[in-house]
């Protein structure tokens, strides 16, 4: 039990794997979603008001979203 005793090695081993499908529905699938959304106002007529509801919200939850 002196100076010259050699230290215990500790060896640890972590497996990280990647999970794709998380990856589609949390940023791909909502993505995918606001831009279809984004694309339905264009079918709206220009004087409704509904146009105006449809439009900001989708552009600003991509905004938000593609921040992450």
């Amino acid at each position: 039990m002196g100076l010259n005793t050699p230290y215990p090695n500790l060896r640890f081993y972590i497996v990280l794997q990647r999970v794709a499908i998380f990856h589609k529905y949390i940023l791909v699938l909502p993505c995918v979603l606001l831009s279809f959304l984004t694309l339905v106002i264009f079918w709206l007529p220009p004087e409704s008001a509904a146009k105006m509801m449809l439009g900001i919200p989708p552009a600003i939850c991509l905004y938000m979203l593609l921040r992450i």
